[in-house]
């Protein structure tokens, strides 16, 4: 019986020990209604940080996230107050802060409120929060406090801790502090890093020893020694954890011969400098980044990151740091399939894979090059020969293409070609070239391909039909979205370009309505053929040619049942006056041996070249 007591105070004081231990680990995240939300607004005394989200919000859900990594780094902070409140069940604060968004983010004391309109990041928070608290709020004065900071997980966050030893008298101490409020205003001017001040001598000896020292390895010997100095903290595993300031950048803030504005701008790059990730941890935040012109990266993919080999990455980083930028990403996320899906892997892969990705001349699709085989391990020797490879010679260059037509099957009246063989449809023949880039699920280019087929058709007949006609341009589409196609500007679909033979690399673009007379003429007077414009094919009195850039126009001799070409000086709609005498307005007749003779009903080009040749 004595036992059993003893057992259950013993449990007790376990479940009051963990209690305590769980309340003081983080500020307490209230849920609030109606309610306690009018007395927030009456409270004179504490700021309350007010979010208001939604339970089926993915970005309320990011948000709560880290409202509850604030928690933890607000724990010593006693005059502000977290809340949170769902505007499904609590649809009154929709109207009360004029909530258009979910989630938003508000400040509130004394009626006064403010919304955030930032990025959701733990500094971007931060940074807006402290602006409504004391400046005691920058000054670390224990350990406890300075140990969540250190291990806050925020990928490439960055602190500055400014480190005041030995204050001394009072008169020093007066100077020191005027120092501290210099270089932290000059620091939160930047809006480029979280900053603290370390004055307590405790927190300072366990700042140097357990946590540069004992944690991370860096050397104390490259850190200034005088009464105090400026260290920047980077959470990078791909970098040096720490960046020290040296003394001349330091007493140049603390220079009155400078202005703020050159203060704040020199420290802005020197920590814009070292803030930059060495090698990127691939996420959405990063796409536009990797993604723009003149971009050369190179990523490696991981299904497990303990799997890479970190230490000949980052030797191979620095190596290359101003020519191409290293990239890490692992096959999970939603960022990360989308990245495999722009690199052409699969999702299941075994092992870390090397692909350098390159973006010139405002291209939609990257260059993209792979060694010359994945089954390798890669190191520092492996990673070397991929990019001298890539540099000096472009080699291991692939893309996505559709799987080319055999001949036999690629012969009717539109060319199907895929970017494995484009180039040498388009640029490795003598022959004047029509592409259609279109994309299978675009509903102009479904409407348009009879149209543009029909094009293909009457040329192919003209080319049979007569002998002024010059057959040598090939009519061709492809698919431009499962077809990476370079050097070429795509604004829409479907567009059509020419590439004129002799002048491959100035291709013209169509841009009048999409008609088979329209299209018609425009290909003919790029490249001078002869096609049949109009014709009357129900009363078969007349038709219309284009012959080297000039009209031609036809008349129909009733007796002998044949026509004549008339080249006219000029370009205008011809008026047939008499058919009897012959007469076109302002026109002449050619010479004897430049006519021609055909039967007219050889001029309807629906009619089957069979016939003809029957």
């Amino acid at each position: 019986m004595h036992i059993d007591k003893l057992l259950i105070v013993f449990i007790f004081l376990i479940k009051l020990c963990v209690c305590h231990t769980e309340k003081g680990v983080k500020k307490e995240i209230v849920s609030i209604n109606i309610d306690e939300f009018n007395n927030i607004l009456k409270d004179e005394g504490n700021y309350t940080l007010l979010i208001v989200y939604t339970h089926w919000s993915y970005n309320s859900n990011l948000l709560l996230e880290n409202l509850d990594k604030l928690s933890k780094l607000l724990l010593y902070e006693e005059n502000i107050k977290l809340c949170k409140i769902n505007a499904a069940a609590n649809t009154f604060i929709i109207d009360k802060l004029d909530v258009y968004s979910y989630p938003s983010l508000f400040m509130i004391r004394n009626k006064e409120i403010y919304r955030y309109n930032g990025v959701n990041n733990i500094r971007g928070l931060l940074l807006w929060i402290y602006q409504y608290l004391d400046f005691k709020i920058y000054e670390i004065n224990n350990i406890e406090r300075l140990d969540v900071f250190i291990d806050l997980n925020e990928y490439n966050n960055t602190i500055l801790f400014f480190i005041f030893k030995d204050l001394g008298t009072a008169n020093n101490n007066i100077n020191n502090i005027s120092r501290i409020n210099d270089l932290i205003n000059i620091c939160l001017l930047t809006n480029k890093t979280l900053c603290y001040y370390i004055k307590e001598n405790n927190v300072i000896d366990y700042f140097e020893k357990n946590i540069i020292q004992d944690k991370y390895h860096y050397n104390l010997k490259n850190i200034n020694q005088d009464s105090y100095y400026a260290i920047l903290f980077k959470n990078d595993e791909f970098d040096d954890y720490f960046f020290p300031l040296n003394k001349k950048e330091l007493d140049m803030l603390s220079n009155n011969e400078y202005t703020n504005e050159e203060k704040i701008d020199h420290l802005y790059n020197w920590i814009n400098e070292r803030e930059q990730p060495l090698v990127i941890q691939f996420s959405e935040h990063f796409f536009s980044m990797l993604f723009s012109n003149d971009a050369v990266t190179l990523f490696i993919i991981y299904n497990n990151i303990n799997n890479i080999n970190k230490d000949d990455i980052i030797k191979c980083a620095k190596k290359y740091n101003h020519k191409i930028k290293f990239a890490i990403s692992g096959t999970t996320q939603i960022f990360e399939k989308r990245l495999l899906n722009e690199l052409l892997i699969e999702d299941n892969i075994k092992k870390p894979l090397m692909r350098i990705t390159e973006f010139k001349n405002y291209i939609r699709f990257p260059y993209k090059y792979k060694p010359q085989s994945d089954d390798q391990e890669i190191n520092e020797k492996t990673i070397d020969d991929f990019i001298n490879g890539y540099l000096q010679e472009k080699k291991y260059f692939y893309r996505k293409s559709e799987r080319a037509l055999p001949d036999e099957y690629n012969n009717g009246y539109i060319k199907i070609i895929v970017a494995d063989n484009y180039d040498q449809y388009v640029y490795k023949n003598d022959m004047n070239v029509i592409v259609l880039y279109y994309a299978p699920w675009c509903g102009h280019c479904y409407k348009f391909e009879p149209v543009y087929r029909e094009i293909g058709k009457r040329l192919n007949l003209y080319a049979a039909k007569f002998k002024n006609y010059k057959n040598d341009i090939i009519i061709s589409k492809i698919d431009a979205v499962n077809n990476e196609i370079y050097n070429i500007h795509i604004e829409g679909y479907p567009t059509i370009y020419l590439y004129k033979k002799g002048d491959k690399l100035n291709p013209v673009r169509y841009m009048e309505g999409r008609t088979v007379k329209n299209i018609i003429t425009w290909i003919c007077k790029e490249y001078n053929c002869v096609h049949i414009i109009s014709y009357n094919n129900a009363r078969k009195k007349y038709a219309s040619f284009m012959f080297n850039n000039e009209n031609i126009f036809l008349y129909d001799n009733k007796r002998s049942r044949s026509y004549t070409f008339i080249k006219c000086e000029k370009t205008f709609e011809f008026i047939l006056k008499n058919k009897n005498k012959k007469k076109i307005k302002n026109c002449i007749k050619s010479k004897p041996d430049e006519k021609e003779h055909h039967e007219i009903d050889d001029l309807d080009p629906e009619l089957d070249v069979k016939k003809k040749n029957k």
